[in-house]
């Protein structure tokens, strides 16, 4: 199996779902955790273990604030070729969300109000350092429960960057602007607004 250092099954089998024998796609990685359920027929629960963060910039350790400053530097600078501000001074008033496994991060954004009425609230930065996991849905319920609860805002704001409108518009998020370039990457406002 490409990209996996997993041994194939002697026996083969006939079910089209089998990674080894039948179509399911693969994607490289392993994932470790711990089964909780296998009722289903061919089918288990696995639970897996991370810690999620939420704190104020004062209350960051210097690691933490570190690698968040490292991996944004790393998806937003070097993977996405955009030269951008990373150093931009909101940092300092808004609240950091971070999942972490194995001792890194794997997914973070922040939530920060740029005035005293909090109606609007800000959600930006937000990054997964693995796709398809997982983490990018959890990332962004964990920011949006908090914006609420910190801010009770009117109005949770994003900067989308183009390619990723559709997951910000799972959230119910909704483009209210053109396309401008922002850091220098296509990006769209979008909004998720409350009663």
């Amino acid at each position: 199996m490409v990209g996996l250092n997993v041994q194939e099954p002697e026996t083969t089998c006939d079910d089209p779902n089998c990674p080894f024998h039948g179509t399911l796609p693969v994607r490289g990685q392993v994932l470790e955790g711990v089964v909780v359920s296998n009722k289903a027929e061919r089918t288990i629960s696995v639970e897996r273990s991370y810690y999620k963060f939420i704190k104020k910039y004062e209350d960051l350790t210097l690691d933490e604030l570190y690698d968040i400053l490292r991996i944004r530097v790393l998806i937003f600078v070097v993977e996405q070729n955009a030269l951008c501000d990373e150093i931009d001074g909101k940092d300092r008033n808004a609240y950091h969300v971070f999942i972490r496994e194995d001792e890194e991060i794997k997914a973070y954004l922040r939530v920060f109000s740029n005035d005293d009425s909090n109606r609007e609230v800000k959600i930006g930065r937000v990054l997964t350092t693995e796709r398809g996991v997982g983490y990018g849905r959890l990332i962004m319920e964990k920011g949006i429960e908090l914006a609420r609860k910190v801010y009770n805002p009117k109005i949770i704001n994003v900067h989308s960057q183009t390619q990723a409108m559709d997951f910000y518009a799972k959230f119910g998020f909704k483009q209210v602007s053109d396309v401008f370039i922002e850091d220098t990457l296509p990006h769209v406002s979008m909004n998720l607004e409350f009663d």
